[in-house]
């Protein structure tokens, strides 16, 4: 939010420890876009937050709320709700409402702290003329969050958020950003932040594998719903978006994005449904896709949280494993990752046995070193899951990491790994 710029710092720390320490399985959203908002007069989302305005969105008619205006106070009282200190969700900076249309052409591009300087008159007088007299016909556009960059790309790259939500579904005379998980790629091509692979499976794989459903990965015998994009188109700039009379709404007004050559080229669903990046006459029409189920039902909240805490990463929650060791030897499989677990092992039990030998219980501290040289060993080398509390000290992760390391001195752990990987869930 542009009026809370630092609340963003937030969101990954409290996650990591909400999820990793406390053993939970939280996912947030964020937009892939600027939170840009194109009102018409008081019909707006950003006029949701106080008093006044919900009044002026709860009046279907222009007529309606011409009649609110001059009702005695009420003026006074949306010129207070607009100003009033405390956290807000919209910025309500007059510098950064720009004038789209409205009767006086020359203000169009302006912004109305602009306008209202030229007249010599406090802005929230012209802002509120405009909406009084003009209503639907001032039009106005603003941003109030997701404008940095940097900080957009940061977030949409978090692992524990998701990605591309968009409200323009419900608000389709305000917002245009429907193609979120488009505008992740297209983004993700142009500046690099993320590769085009972990771009794609950041909304497809990894939400299905979250929310349990059988979709979002292409593999033999897996579901092959299939979108292909034109790698060009993504590299281009998506032009404005344009405020139209929808067709398919029975001619209302409706913001709509339109490219001359766009990202999508064809889309399969039981058969192909876009060609060249247009419609064909069955999509709507012929029944295609199939509602999502889960996978497999997972009922109470034990359940839930084993399936949660077995997981070998992210995106490989249902692999079909039910023993812990057969699920340890899928987290520990690359071999840098192996050898310090290994290492840490030695360095485990040596602090032990030198403590005992020596009665200097500083010796102890090694036990806390191994404990950390297996945490870096999956940050840096393999970035499976590890549970709070096998991290901190289970019988069942120390039984794991003794039968590792002696599996390794002997030969045998590769062995181990063949065996187990032939028993995935494909």
């Amino acid at each position: 939010l542009d009026t809370q710029p630092a609340l963003w710092r937030i969101y990954a720390p409290f996650l990591w420890a909400y999820n990793k320490l406390a053993g939970n399985n939280l996912r947030m959203q964020t937009l892939a876009e600027p939170f840009t908002i194109v009102s018409a007069g008081p019909l707006t989302p950003l006029f949701e937050e106080f008093p006044t305005g919900v009044e002026l969105n709860n009046l279907r008619e222009a007529r309606e709320r011409r009649a609110l205006w001059q009702r005695p106070g009420f003026r006074q009282r949306f010129a207070s709700d607009w100003q009033r200190p405390g956290m807000k969700t919209f910025h309500r900076d007059f510098s950064r409402i720009v004038i789209v249309q409205a009767p006086t052409s020359e203000w169009q591009g302006r912004s109305v702290a602009e306008v209202a300087a030229a007249a010599h008159r406090p802005p929230i007088e012209v802002f509120i003329d405009l909406l009084a007299s003009a209503d639907e016909d001032f039009v106005w556009v603003a941003s109030s969050a997701n404008n940095r960059r940097s900080i957009r790309h940061a977030l949409m790259a978090q692992r524990y958020i998701l990605p591309g939500f968009t409200d323009a579904g419900a608000h389709c005379r305000n917002l245009a950003y429907y193609d979120g998980a488009i505008s992740l790629l297209r983004q993700a091509v142009q500046t690099g932040f993320l590769s085009p692979e972990r771009a794609i499976a950041r909304v497809t794989g990894e939400p299905a594998a979250w929310l349990n459903l059988d979709a979002g990965v292409v593999a033999p015998g897996r579901r092959a719903d299939i979108v292909l994009l034109d790698p060009a188109a993504l590299r281009t700039p998506r032009p404005e978006p344009l405020l139209v009379n929808d067709p398919a709404l029975a001619g209302a007004l409706r913001m709509v994005n339109r490219e001359a050559r766009p990202p999508v080229r064809a889309v399969f669903v039981n058969g192909q449904l876009v060609a060249d990046g247009q419609p064909l006459a069955a999509l709507g029409r012929n029944k295609a896709g199939r509602l999502l189920a889960r996978r497999s039902p997972i009922r109470g909240l034990a359940a839930v949280r084993q399936r949660y805490r077995n997981r070998i990463d992210d995106l490989n929650f249902d692999h079909g494993l039910t023993d812990y060791w057969d699920i340890f030897v899928m987290k520990h499989r690359r071999w840098p990752n192996i050898w310090l677990h290994v290492l840490a092992v030695f360095i485990m039990y040596g602090s032990a046995a030198l403590a005992a030998a020596t009665l200097d219980y500083w010796w102890l501290l090694g036990i806390p070193l191994s404990n950390v040289l297996g945490q870096f060993g999956h940050a840096r080398f393999e970035a499976t899951h590890v549970d709070g509390r096998d991290a901190l000290f289970s019988w069942r992760a120390l039984l794991a990491l003794t039968r590792l390391a002696l599996l390794v001195v002997c030969g045998r752990y590769r062995g181990e790994i063949a065996r187990v990987q032939s028993l995935v869930r494909r």
